[in-house]
């Protein structure tokens, strides 16, 4: 099960100061339910027809071949960001701790990691990622313990409750923060559809592949809404 990225953890104080802690909420919960139903509907398809290319494929197949070549630069064109995002969110949150390496040093190293892996060929791909998202999956749960703590004052000794839906209130910044946060929220799911993309990789798609969709729906209600 693909798990988000590091930046989420910078992203969801993002999401929060924009619009408010139950503006945010609404907004990731919104976006959930309308992955999950695509999921569904992806799972079917990819179940059905397990080609390279997946969604891109099929959009060209059943739709018209000038909507998968936008959508294959739009898909790659989104990750592109996306791993440019991430190795900025890196940079910041390892300068917490050493400001001894610049920016663009964490920057390369990020990087150089990232492509050694991808050209180590998808079993060594597959193993490093199992690994990787076992370790986030390990400090989600960790920063759900340790966010307990805090806000009933377990660490800190200060009880914070619900100080902040009063002050600056469950609504922050109106509409524009409201439409900022749906955003941020649509970007952060990305990266569920890559079930879809691992079909064709996959033995038996028709036996393994439903059992990946059906963890979406605890992959949004855990991770994405729980952070």
């Amino acid at each position: 099960m693909t798990l988000p990225s590091a930046s989420i953890w910078y992203g969801t104080g993002t999401a929060v100061a924009s619009s408010g802690p139950l503006g945010a909420l609404i907004c990731f919960t919104i976006i959930g339910i309308d992955v999950f139903f695509v999921m569904q509907a992806l799972g079917e398809m990819s179940t059905l027809l397990p080609i390279p290319g997946a969604f891109i494929e099929m959009s060209g197949r059943f739709v018209d071949p000038a909507l998968a070549f936008a959508l294959g630069w739009n898909y790659w064109y989104l990750w592109v960001c996306n791993l440019a995002n991430d190795y900025n969110n890196l940079s910041i949150i390892f300068a917490l701790w050493s400001t001894k390496v610049p920016s663009y040093g964490w920057i390369l190293i990020a990087w150089a990691f990232y492509q050694t892996v991808s050209l180590m060929g998808v079993v060594v791909y597959g193993e490093i990622e199992f690994w990787l998202a076992s370790w986030k999956l390990f400090c989600v749960l960790g920063g759900f313990l340790v966010a307990i703590l805090i806000n009933t004052g377990g660490v800190g000794g200060e009880y914070i409750g619900f100080r902040y839906w009063k002050t600056p209130g469950p609504f922050a910044n109106g509409i524009n923060g409201f439409g900022q946060t749906f955003l941020l929220a649509a970007v952060y799911y990305c990266g569920t559809e890559m079930l879809a993309l691992t079909a064709a990789e996959s033995r038996n798609p028709a036996r393994d592949l439903p059992k990946a969709i059906k963890q979406t729906f605890w992959r949004i209600l855990i991770i994405f809404i729980g952070l």
